[in-house]
């Protein structure tokens, strides 16, 4: 795990914190830079993740984009895909659309786009990463599976932008057709636009979304409990447990969650008793976790409503 933070005021601020984005990538093992290239007015900054050190075991490829210009509050856009051309700069199996409007997926792994999109096309899932020309907070996280960003100039109820690979509850059933990537607000549960997947197994030839409609984050109801930390803690007080971080979303509703339930690897949630700060660490099991996010709320629960502190591994 590499894990920032730091303060930016700034009259380009994203390309600022872009940069230190990928400072921290540059930092770890699993991530790769493959190029840099405009697209009208968006420079993209193209990099892999490499299967050889995810979960996965398979690439897939993230672009950070900005205004070329850089100038004033235009935030950075992150999009992600299972597959790019440095040839054509087209992404295949793009995570998206961004759309609530139900597609038919491709007939062959469940995905929306088999022939390739730029990825400034706007029907591709685009969450953005705000700023400001005045002094703002940011606070980046990177493992091996996937990176969150958050900054004081973003929504509190929403939380950091989590992009990159779950591990999902029913890869066994599509095998050929799941590839567990993601990009989603960690705790956003409005309506739409909580986050997106490329694939949408066991839907071949059906209208499905790929777009969240209900996005919820959760504890899983404290089962799966993992690591006692211990009968006092300074952060969680008598709340001795981190269960897993659940993406656990409603896609359309006749297939409910279906293959897009899963877990972040690396990435324990916590009720707390003291308000934790950002980059605060605990010690599960001999092990260090960095809090990237607290929620209003200090309970995690299942269901809708969202709450805790959200903690990534260090090694992850």
């Amino acid at each position: 795990m590499s894990y920032t933070s730091g303060t930016i005021t700034s009259a380009t601020p994203s390309t600022v914190l872009l940069a230190a984005i990928e400072t921290e990538m540059t930092n770890h093992p699993a991530w790769e830079f493959v190029e840099e290239y405009v697209d009208g007015t968006y420079t993209n900054r193209i990099w892999k993740n490499l299967g050889t050190e995810n979960d996965w075991g398979q690439d897939y490829y993230v672009a950070l984009m900005r205004l070329t210009s850089g100038i004033g509050a235009n935030p950075i856009i992150i999009k992600a895909a299972e597959q790019y051309s440095t040839s054509t700069h087209l992404a295949i199996r793009n995570i998206g659309p961004s759309s609530s409007t139900a597609v038919t997926p491709a007939a062959t792994y469940a995905s929306y786009n088999e022939t390739g999109l730029s990825f400034t096309n706007s029907v591709i899932f685009s969450p953005s990463i705000t700023v400001q020309t005045t002094a703002f907070t940011y606070h980046i996280g990177v493992t091996a599976n996937w990176f969150s960003v958050y900054n004081t100039t973003m929504s509190t109820t929403y939380g950091p932008l989590i992009t990159g690979l779950y591990t999902s509850f029913w890869v066994t059933d599509w095998p050929d057709q799941e590839f567990p990537l993601v990009s989603r607000y960690a705790f956003h549960s409005s309506t739409s636009g909580g986050g997106a997947y490329s694939r949408r197994p066991g839907r071949i030839g059906v209208a499905t979304n790929y777009c969240f409609n209900v996005c919820v984050a959760t504890g899983l109801a404290y089962t799966n409990l993992i690591g006692n930390i211990g009968t006092t803690h300074s952060l969680l007080g008598s709340k001795l447990y981190g269960s897993p971080y659940a993406t656990s979303t409603y896609l359309d509703s006749s297939n409910s969650a279906g293959p897009a339930k899963g877990i972040i690897p690396d990435m324990l949630i916590f009720g707390y008793s003291t308000t934790p700060a950002l980059g605060d660490t605990l010690t599960v099991d001999a092990e260090t976790w960095t809090c990237l996010f607290v929620h209003s709320s200090s309970t995690p629960y299942i269901g809708s409503i969202n709450g805790g502190a959200l903690f990534m591994r260090n090694n992850g």
